[in-house]
């Protein structure tokens, strides 16, 4: 069975493609999170989102790429956040559900509380986080933005698709 999982990834690859594919469940029913990273970025980098859109750009984002070849899940997007005083944006949770093959990932904004002033200002965090698997890949990956205020704010979801 990993065999043909290589050999299919393999051959993905080569035909140039970036093996965005994953496996079915057959394949590998025990899939496991290994590692989670999170790292905020300058939000002047460009993260792959859209940026022609000026009213868009300002707005919660995401976008997912699957790396079949390291077996990585990697998160990039960007939250409208409220005050930076007294927040912090953190990945919050990143959980895989074996039976629907989804990965969620939540990335929220939540008060510092050795924060002692809070500020008005908003502002758009950028952040790219990297969640590996021990076998292969989930199908699909559910990205959602919380706000502790509001709750969730944003919700998109991605799927593996073949080259």
């Amino acid at each position: 069975m990993k065999r043909r999982i290589f050999l299919g990834l393999l051959s993905a690859s080569i035909a140039g493609c970036t093996a965005t594919g994953a496996p079915s469940n057959e394949d590998s029913p025990n899939r496991q999170i290994m590692d989670t990273q999170f790292t905020l970025v300058d939000p002047k980098e460009r993260i792959s989102l859209d940026e022609s859109d000026v009213d868009n750009r300002f707005q919660h984002a995401a976008n997912v790429q699957f790396n079949a070849m390291k077996n990585q899940i990697i998160v990039r997007g960007r939250l409208k956040s409220g005050s930076r005083s007294c927040m912090e944006t953190v990945l919050e949770s990143a959980s895989y559900n074996e039976k629907s093959d989804i990965l969620t990932v939540v990335v929220s904004d939540k008060r510092d509380e050795s924060a002692t002033i809070c500020t008005d200002e908003i502002s758009i965090v950028a952040y790219e986080s990297t969640i590996t698997f021990d076998l292969s890949l989930p199908g699909t990956v559910v990205v959602k933005h919380r706000r502790e205020d509001q709750g969730i704010v944003f919700t998109n979801s991605f799927t593996s698709s073949p080259c």
